[in-house]
């Protein structure tokens, strides 16, 4: 697979893993940007796959999900495994 390929398909999956947590949280995209503190705009491209994030930024957006960066990463890798991502 291309590298290309390989990082749309990567930060397709970082966001949609986002999107899912934030849901099951039951946040709003508005409420999401509040609490995080980021743009909103930067927030939604991060969701549907079409722009990249900092670790830094991973770190808050998990801090506001509850979730602890390194098991963020285990889900996402989980994700990648079942979607043959890698």
């Amino acid at each position: 697979m291309k590298a290309l390929n390989l990082e749309y398909l990567f930060m397709k999956e970082v966001g949609l893993l986002i999107s899912d947590l934030r849901d099951a949280k039951d946040i709003t995209k508005q409420e999401f940007a509040k609490l995080t503190g980021l743009n909103r705009q930067h927030l939604y491209y991060v969701e549907i796959g079409k722009r990249a994030t900092t670790i830094y930024t991973l770190s808050i957006i998990a801090n506001v999900l509850e979730v602890r960066l390194s098991d963020f990463f285990m889900q996402l890798e989980e994700r990648m495994k079942e979607n043959e991502c890698i």
